[in-house]
């Protein structure tokens, strides 16, 4: 009995002492970040990397990298990105020579707020082309998305810094709008605004092409296209059909609708390029209304081109087995709208 009471005091004694011991808040984070490394990738990139994870702020804010030769002359950055890590920071320069530069990096916190040490750098310029493809991480609103708001904007995101005329070309928006691009300071991000807001009634559907293109010219490596309403639902119409031609892969078609779809006027609504070689395709969402199917082949001296409508289409009724003729034709056609676009949505699907 005695023993059993001796055993029960010490573990409440040992309980009392350990569980009313607190845990030593942890140490804050005082430690300055270092550079550990500049490298020259090509003439028009270089890769910092830190010695912890940095703030993207001020690790992406361009007055914070002075890259000078040793003579004194400066090379501009145009742009700085910081990479998935959150260590590396790719920076955008004009183009390098084969040459010795001196990098100074000021204002670069880590994520605790602690400012960048030693941020001075010496490194070889490179001569190498910068031939890497850009690559478009995000796009939103993403497909099918419905209830958008109309002061929404597009946002696209890239791999790295872009050719902010070649991607304001290269963007094709259906029914045509009236749109303005905005730019990271990094220029791999850009936001795109209607001027007068998405409306309801409509299907918007926006084709980021293969013309986009960072700043040493090389084209994006992936195209993608969205489709979103401002409305509570997409519509249920489609069409089917198959381009009727020899060789009818890497055929464009597109839908016009005639009055009673969209407006009082004749506007392009879709756009696709023929990836079978069977020549099938299925067009959808699509509102009621009047439409007219046009196609169009650009194939060495030859331009096919061919049309098929004005047809009815009732949203709870599909149709199908449309066939669309093409014929080797230098004439003026409705298919001719295509012709600018050709080009465009082509390079998207090489």
């Amino acid at each position: 009995m005695i023993q059993r009471v001796f055993l029960l005091v010490i573990l409440g004694v040992f309980l009392l002492v350990h569980c009313g011991r607190k845990e030593l808040p942890p140490s804050p984070d005082r430690w300055k970040p270092k550079v550990r490394e500049v490298v020259a990738v090509d003439r028009n990139h270089l890769e910092i990397l830190f010695s912890e994870e940095m703030e993207k702020g001020s690790a992406e804010a361009i007055e914070n990298y002075q890259v000078t030769l040793l003579e004194g002359e400066s090379l501009s950055v145009i742009s700085a990105l910081m990479k998935k890590d959150g260590k590396s920071v790719q920076l955008t320069t004009e183009p390098q020579g084969d040459k010795e530069y001196l990098i100074e990096i000021t204002g670069v916190l880590d994520v605790a707020g602690n400012e960048v040490k030693r941020g001075r750098k010496r490194f070889r310029g490179s001569t190498t082309r910068d031939g890497i493809s850009p690559t478009l991480l995000t796009l939103t609103p993403t497909s099918g998305m419905t209830k958008v708001s109309p002061d929404t904007s597009l946002v696209l995101t890239f791999s790295e810094s872009m050719d902010t005329s070649a991607v304001g070309e290269a963007i094709i928006i259906l029914p045509p709008r009236a749109l303005v691009l905005d730019w990271s300071p990094s220029l791999s991000e850009v936001q795109i605004r209607d001027e007068e807001g998405f409306q309801e009634g409509f299907v918007y559907r926006v084709y980021v092409t293969g013309g986009c293109r960072d700043i040493a010219g090389n084209p994006l490596r992936n195209s993608r296209s969205t489709h979103f309403t401002v409305d509570v639902s997409l519509p249920k119409g489609s069409v089917t059909g198959r381009v009727v031609l020899e060789e009818p892969k890497g055929t464009l078609i597109g839908l016009l609708n005639f009055a009673g779809a969209y407006s009082d006027t004749t506007l392009l609504l879709l756009l696709e390029i023929i990836q079978e070689k069977e020549g099938g395709f299925r067009l959808t969402p699509l509102l009621g209304g009047t439409y007219l199917l046009v196609g169009w082949k650009e194939e060495e001296n030859l331009i096919y081109s061919g049309t098929y409508g004005p047809f009815d289409l009732k949203e709870e009724e599909p149709i199908e087995g449309i066939p669309l003729s093409l014929e080797p034709d230098g004439k003026e056609s409705p298919a001719s709208i295509l012709k600018k676009f050709y080009p465009l949505m082509r390079s998207s699907a090489d």
